[in-house]
């Protein structure tokens, strides 16, 4: 990731005469997707092991709306839909909701199942209100100065007792940082229920209901 990061903020350095924000180099890496130094995640193929753990437990309730948080080209958000959410994916990256839409709505667009373009550290009004929140790779990705925003948005977009199941990437941070950091962000918000390693190679997983 840090090869591609670095190749990445060369060329829109380059481009742009100026240091790259997060929402430019993201766009890039989705808009390269497949093509040398892109750094895009890679798809899914199944859904993590502890979201599979949120559903068949009846953490989250089946038939109920879902919102995928940094959605990228909506596998997840696709996987959740066909599991009975009525589920919309949101990503701050316009190639990846355009890719997430090809890939998943085709000609035949599926109704349980949007794609919409979004920056949870700006406004987010209009989105709608869900009773079940995920983010895989949002949270962690942001610089601390958008957390604030971030939690305001996220719990505008909640209903009372929705659940929210976070899961967080560490790198170079301490899992009890990470933790803090979720925590200043968003108990204001929400009760936190609970914090595993259940995230495996992701990280830490958050589990966390509306208050």
């Amino acid at each position: 990731m840090a090869a591609g990061n670095s190749l990445a903020k060369r060329v829109i350095r380059r481009l742009t005469g100026r240091r790259p924000t997060s929402q430019e180099l993201w766009q890039w890496k989705w808009a390269t997707r497949g093509h040398e130094g892109s750094q895009a995640p890679r798809g899914l193929d199944r859904l993590p092991t502890v979201i599979e753990s949120a559903i068949e437990s009846g953490w989250f309730r089946s038939g109920t709306s879902l919102l995928d948080i940094g959605c990228g080209a909506g596998d997840m958000a696709a996987m959740l839909a066909a599991r009975g959410f009525d589920t919309l994916g949101i990503d701050f990256a316009p190639a990846a909701i355009e890719l997430a839409r090809e890939s998943h709505l085709g000609h035949e667009p599926i109704t349980s199942l949007r794609f919409e373009v979004a920056d949870l550290a700006t406004d987010t009004t209009g989105l709608g209100v869900f009773e079940n929140l995920v983010d895989r790779g949002c949270f962690h990705c942001l610089d601390v100065s958008d957390h604030g925003a971030y939690g305001r948005n996220v719990a505008a977009m909640s209903s009372p007792g929705a659940r929210f199941l976070m899961i967080c990437g560490l790198g170079a941070v301490s899992a009890a940082t990470r933790e803090k950091h979720v925590r200043a962000a968003l108990e204001e918000f929400f009760v936190l229920e609970g914090v595993d390693d259940g995230g495996g190679a992701d990280g830490l997983a958050l589990w966390m209901i509306r208050r």
